[in-house]
Parts: structure tokens; sequence; C-alpha cells
């Protein structure tokens, strides 16, 4: 990766602020893309805790083991497992 300052190349004040505003900017020479600037990825501000509250709620069994998945990935046939415990 190359750094460029904005003094070597001149970005007009617009496309600098596109890129605060987390925009993403294709550049296209003689009708094709060439290049693309994204923005760094650090965030002007922190988001504020709890941004989704009541959005969406975790289920009760949410840390409950999944036996049928855990044999799948594992490969335990169910023969060796047993029964499975209420």
């Amino acid at each position: 990766m190359k750094t460029i300052d904005n003094s070597q190349i001149h970005l007009p004040p617009a496309v600098i602020k596109a890129l605060e505003d987390g925009e993403t900017l294709q550049f296209i020479v003689e009708m094709a893309p060439v290049a693309l600037i994204v923005p760094s990825g650090f965030p002007a501000s922190k988001r504020p805790f709890g941004l989704a509250k009541g959005e969406f709620t975790v289920p009760e069994d949410f840390n409950n083991s999944l036996p049928e998945l855990e044999d799948e990935i594992y490969e335990i046939p169910h023969s060796v497992r047993g029964p499975s415990a209420p």
C-alpha cells in the first residue's frame, strides 16, 4: 500500500468531505474503473452504548448446547452420544 498526501494530488474539498462522511469513491479512466478509494475505517466518533436497545431480544436458550449440530461438526454418531439430555 502506498500513502499519498493530498498535497501531492490535490483532491477537491468535496471529495475529501465525501470520504470523511464514509463514502467509497471509484476512479474511472476512459470509461473503465481503475481504483477505489475507501474510507480508512476509523470512526469519527464512537457509537453510543445501547444504540440498538429494544431492536431484538436474545432467546433464553441462546447459550444451550446444540447436540445435533455438535454431532455434525465433530462427526459423532448418535449411538456414541446416547440419548439427548432434557
